[in-house]
């Protein structure tokens, strides 16, 4: 694997570097080179009589400290040191957050892009008061012609030690003709919990963005974008919706997935759950103890967990929907002895990680490291292997986080710019053992039935540029563009793989950009 060039570490939302931490056992944060030089620091450290070692740190510190008073609290370098780890923190005018402030206050005066730099919707960012404080929203957009999907969303994202029909936390945005009452009603038949309560009657005007606010509202809580007034379904509001949903979130994390991925059993268990959290004496399940993945998203604001996908393959010969087919491969590989299974079974072949043939869109993730890891153990993704990399996460949520752009609507390029957002912003990965997400075969939806039209690669560069693809394609350049003006790249802790590929291969539009050898 690649040494990863994650570079610096994130400071606290306080603007204070956060205090430095051993890498707990069972989560590598570390290649291998980066382990043998912290062994002979560590030698080093504990050879009591290297006296010219002690008086170079000592100067070190008496360094920095006159550096960080002559730049008035400018600090060039902060550097701290731990027997197995080591953190570099570079902090630029006190913090990232006051860089974004700035930004967000230059682009808002900017009325001519069409892109937006922070979700304006969300709370602001401030440092938690502990690791317990973390609290998550499973996130999803969905038509309504997939609404069914959302029965086999409760059922796997069920919070067991609640009343029945009550889930985990989830925010559904949904596009139809059909009225709120009566998307609500569909999902309560499905058993789905939109009518249980988390908390105490709300007060005016309260916060109620923590968990452990005394406030009031349901474990899922439901938006509709009406159909009817706003648009043709073949450029579908993809990323309104998923903006809509974000909106109504009152918890710290967010896991954002498209419906047509469906989650792991006890997926909030494996990342955030304990032993403690399983009630079930008939039916024990171990899980792993979290505090460790808390403590990680604790101390790192902008480090996102990633959760491998997965797809079952459709089960019909013909160009259709064979729903009585399909479904028992869903449930197959609901838990993880199941999923193992059904990707070993080379003879059927049904279930493989997802999109296999398209290297860019989840190629970063390390599935052969993930099928060895611990389950709710952390693995780095240390590198891109290309800049069209889309995984689903877990992040902070609040108003630092970059929005998903609604100038991308219809199909193409609209989740992997904010992933690219993200990585521009600062934000790391690290993939979560044990948790996945298994996408549904269904067919073509009329956004993707629109993307290429009738074209071919063969076509003429002008047939192509004109084309929705083309025009989208054309979306992204200036998308990208953006960013490398808006962002400064020094924020940046996460870059591409020395063998990443050519994205810019696959446009139908002329860019400028340099190719990666």
């Amino acid at each position: 694997m690649h040494h990863r060039k994650h570079g610096d570490a994130a400071e606290s939302m306080s603007g204070k570097p956060p205090t430095p931490v051993r890498d707990p056992p069972g989560i590598k944060r570390i290649s291998p080179e980066k382990k043998k030089h912290q062994q002979r620091m560590v030698l080093i450290r504990n050879n009591a009589s290297n006296i010219h070692f002690s008086l170079n740190t000592v100067l070190f510190a008496i360094l920095s400290l006159i550096v960080f008073i002559g730049f008035g609290g400018f600090v060039v370098t902060w550097m701290a040191m731990e027997v197995g780890t080591v953190h570099r923190i570079k902090v630029d005018e006190g913090n990232t957050g006051s860089i974004l402030a700035n930004l967000r206050s230059k682009n808002q005066h900017n009325k001519a892009s069409p892109f937006q730099l922070v979700s304006e919707e969300a709370p602001e960012c401030r440092k938690l008061d502990s690791p317990e404080d973390i609290t998550l929203t499973l996130v999803t957009q969905v038509s309504h012609d997939r609404l069914w999907m959302m029965k086999h969303h409760c059922e796997r994202y069920r919070n067991e030690e609640s009343p029945p029909n009550a889930q985990h936390r989830m925010s559904i945005a949904v596009y139809s003709n059909a009225t709120l009452d009566d998307v609500r009603k569909e999902l309560r038949e499905m058993g789905c919990g939109v009518d249980h309560k988390y908390g105490k009657p709300i007060r005016p005007g309260l916060n109620i963005h923590q968990e452990n606010t005394k406030g009031t509202y349901a474990s899922v809580e439901v938006s509709v974008l009406d159909a009817k007034t706003y648009g043709a379904w073949d450029n579908y509001p993809v990323n309104e919706l998923r903006n809509l949903a974000l909106s109504k979130v009152k918890t710290t994390h967010i896991l954002y997935i498209d419906v047509d991925f469906w989650p792991s059993d006890n997926l909030y268990e494996m990342i955030l759950g304990t032993d403690a959290d399983n009630t079930d004496d008939q039916n024990p399940t171990t899980y792993p103890n979290n505090e460790e993945i808390r403590k990680y998203l604790f101390e790192d604001p902008k480090l996102a967990l990633v959760i491998p996908a997965f797809q079952v393959w459709r089960q019909c010969k013909e160009w259709e929907d064979c729903r009585q087919d399909n479904l028992p491969k869903m449930e197959a590989t609901r838990n993880f002895k199941g999923l193992l299974r059904e990707v070993a079974n080379v003879i059927d072949k049904s279930v493989t990680v997802f999109d296999p043939t398209n290297r860019g869109g989840h190629g970063s993730t390390d599935y052969k490291a993930w099928f060895s890891q611990a389950p709710g153990s952390l693995v780095d993704i240390e590198c891109l292997q290309s800049n069209r990399y889309e995984p689903f996460l877990m992040v902070r949520y609040c108003r630092d986080l970059p929005p998903f752009q609604t100038a991308f609507a219809g199909y193409g390029k609209n989740k992997i710019t904010w992933i690219m957002q993200l990585i521009a912003s600062g934000y790391i990965f690290s993939q979560v053992g044990g948790t996945y997400l298994v996408h549904y075969p269904h067919l073509d939806s009329a956004s993707r039935k629109s993307w290429n039209g009738k074209l071919t690669k063969t076509d003429s560069p002008m047939l192509k540029k004109d084309s929705k693809r083309g025009k989208v394609d054309q979306l992204f350049v200036e998308f990208r563009e953006w960013l490398d003006k808006t962002l400064p790249s020094d924020l940046r802790r996460l870059e591409l793989c020395d063998d990443a590929q050519n994205d810019d291969g696959k446009l139908w539009v002329e860019t400028t950009k340099p190719e990666i050898d």
